[in-house]
């Protein structure tokens, strides 16, 4: 997991082989904030990772529903992310703003063969079909 909560850390990731829509959704992510210093925290997931990783990174369980407390896969379980969406070129963002000030938690999540599978079938079941999307195979 490769987490980027300052300015450098994004330069230095930016400069990284991340892939082409990770690296086209964080170029613009930095030209559209400025400075992401006070404003948000992307979490990476990267090959290896699971959805344990992620909920730890993040500091909080993204397969509970955080208001009724359902878990997924079950058939009740919301989503309780902010937005989500898959950018082109096959990565998924999904933004957790949890406080008052708005400071933004973005998950990054490549939908990838090495990318968790309970993962990407929780992204998959809730943000590709919420966007009308075809489910991958």
């Amino acid at each position: 997991m490769l987490t980027i909560d300052t300015d450098a850390r994004l330069s230095r990731a930016l400069d990284q082989p991340l892939g082409g829509a990770v690296h086209r959704v964080l170029a613009l992510r930095r030209q559209q904030l400025a400075s992401i210093e006070g404003t948000a925290a992307f979490h990476l997931v990267e090959a290896g990772d699971m959805l344990a990783d992620a909920e730890a990174a993040l500091g909080f369980p993204i397969a509970t529903d955080l208001v009724e407390g359902t878990s997924y896969p079950d058939p009740d379980f919301v989503p309780s992310w902010e937005s989500a969406e898959r950018h082109s070129g096959g990565v998924y963002e999904i933004v957790y703003v949890l406080t008052d000030d708005g400071y933004a938690h973005v998950l990054l999540v490549p939908d990838r063969d090495d990318t968790d599978p309970v993962l990407r079938s929780l992204l998959r079941d809730h943000v590709d079909q919420a966007e009308g999307a075809v489910p991958a195979p």
